[in-house]
């Protein structure tokens, strides 16, 4: 079941227990998912690196097979432009990006359960304060 951010750190005041009761299973979800999204990441980093491995392996056997000098740079510059390369930077980009938004989303959970706990004590102290 997917969640929306919005309502996860939107307060209900009308529903003070209920947002408490909520928090845990929010805080639960986007932690999840933000573990999810660094694994991701990880994952594009692995499969970036191993196609330019792969294609700078391509592009030197095909220099030395037409008989010219596979210098470094001359590989770099090939690899940097690759089509596979180019899709596989895309991939880690658009990781890195999810990886963005998971964090801030779970972020803002941790920041509803802070105002809430704050909005609690107030409740509590002015209660108090009339009881006093």
């Amino acid at each position: 079941m997917a969640r929306d951010i919005r309502q996860d750190y939107t307060i209900n005041r009308d529903d003070m227990t209920g947002e408490q009761m909520e928090m845990p299973g929010a805080t639960y979800y986007w932690a999840w998912h933000l573990g999810e999204a660094r694994g991701d990441v990880l994952a594009a980093k692995d499969a970036l690196e191993q196609t330019k491995a792969r294609v700078a392996l391509e592009i030197k056997n095909r220099m030395v097979a037409q008989g010219r000098k596979a210098t470094v740079n001359d590989i770099d510059a090939m690899v940097a432009t690759n089509e596979m390369v180019i899709t596989a930077q895309a991939a880690l980009v658009e990781a890195e990006r999810n990886k963005g938004r998971m964090d801030a989303a779970l972020k803002a959970v941790g920041n509803k359960t802070d105002m809430l706990i704050n909005m609690g004590a107030d409740t509590r102290a002015a209660i108090n304060r009339r009881v006093s």
